[in-house]
């Protein structure tokens, strides 16, 4: 499949949320301009959210067809390489981290969003950089935490072909979590629990709420009104 965990982010979040406007997905394979039209027709914006090592320039080749803008804005000097973290962190511990030490990017990818509409937003499994800065959105929208919760936990049908596209299904007997860097640290990273986008959820309300935590982070308020406008229904 060309596309994988691919949606509309509308489909999973209620009728708050005008549809074809916010896509979400995981890293294309072989996809051509027909295939993207089709999927997310009116295109804009592709804001891919993977880091060099993980990309090639001809992943997102089918939205420089359609004259889409492709927007590659990987997260920076974050201290929660999985690597480091200690056995027993939980994926909705991994998701805190990133939302106390990567705020400010948070904040740029939802201002990019907000001004490319309709847009993908999407890195490797489309689940944890993607779910997270969808939850903000969505937030910042007015969606509903049951919302919110549906859309991420959509994921973990996906997941198998999710792994399998990205390579880190078993092979010779070998599992997944096994062959992927760091992924035994956190519990839950190869799956999309709901535990972990509650944990995300409730950090975020302790700290004000997605309008709050981004405008302090360098979202400009007009680009909240900006996607207000244009996303709530």
């Amino acid at each position: 499949m060309p596309l994988v965990n691919f949606r509309d982010v509308a489909d999973n979040a209620g009728p708050r949320l005008r549809p074809g406007l916010l896509y979400r997905s995981a890293r294309p394979t072989g996809l051509t301009a027909a295939e993207l039209t089709a999927a997310a027709p009116g295109l804009r914006c592709v804001v891919d959210l993977r880091g060099p090592d993980e990309r090639t320039e001809a992943d997102w080749a089918a939205a420089d067809a359609l004259g889409a803008t492709v927007r590659n804005l990987p997260g920076q000097g974050s201290p929660t390489d999985l690597a480091a973290l200690p056995p027993g962190t939980t994926l909705g511990g991994l998701y805190t981290l990133l939302l106390d030490h990567r705020t400010a990017w948070f904040a740029s990818v939802v201002a990019e969003l907000a001004d490319r509409l309709p847009a993908v937003v999407s890195c490797a499994a489309g689940k944890d950089r993607t779910g997270l800065t969808v939850a903000l959105v969505l937030d910042l929208v007015g969606v509903g935490r049951a919302d919110i919760i549906r859309d991420y936990t959509a994921t973990a049908a996906a997941m198998p072909e999710v792994l399998a596209a990205l390579e880190l299904a078993p092979a010779n007997g070998v599992p997944a979590d096994r062959r992927y860097a760091g992924a035994a640290a956190v519990g839950g990273l190869l799956d999309a629990p709901e535990d972990a986008i509650t944990a995300f959820l409730d950090a975020l309300a302790e700290r004000g709420g997605a309008e709050a935590l981004l405008t302090r982070h360098g979202l400009p308020r007009d680009h909240v009104g900006r996607l207000r406008a244009a996303l709530a229904a």
